[in-house]
């Protein structure tokens, strides 16, 4: 089983080339993915997505840098956001996680960590990730 953890399929410019995406992701074993909420006006399109397909979620939140809203968000309405997507699927637990505070962060690792199967490392122990070393490095400077 292979998840895309983070990718933004409610951009207008895939929304004619999502059908595709799906293909795309079946025929190379990506059996889930999630599509990530950056902003409050962007949330319903990254929701909507989710809900049309069963194999997709959907991130509930702001991204820290977004500056699109306009302000910061506040705890009220990222919990609307959360209780809208509690409502949407069939959830059997939320997390509320907070990557500037590092907040949230122990309770997810000790519910993924539970309920986990045992199986076989993918890359050798010291090995993040089979990406070229060049284009590590560019998302290591792009994310600074």
């Amino acid at each position: 089983m292979f998840v895309d953890s983070h990718c933004h399929l409610d951009f207008p410019e895939l929304a004619s080339e999502r059908e595709a995406v799906f293909r795309l992701m079946e025929e190379n074993r990506v059996t889930h993915a999630l599509t990530i909420s950056t902003t409050l006006a962007t949330f319903p399109d990254v929701l909507k997505v989710a809900e049309s397909h069963p194999r997709i979620f959907a991130s509930a939140g702001v991204h820290p840098d977004e500056e699109r809203d306009g302000r910061e968000v506040t705890e009220a309405e990222l919990l609307e956001m959360a209780a809208q997507m509690n409502a949407a699927f069939n959830y059997e637990a939320t997390f509320m996680i907070s990557a500037l505070k590092q907040s949230g962060i122990k309770g997810l690792k000790k519910y993924l960590t539970e309920r986990l199967p045992d199986g076989p490392w993918h890359f050798p122990e010291d090995q993040m990730s089979d990406m070229p070393m060049r284009m590590l490095a560019s998302e290591i400077t792009r994310e600074k």
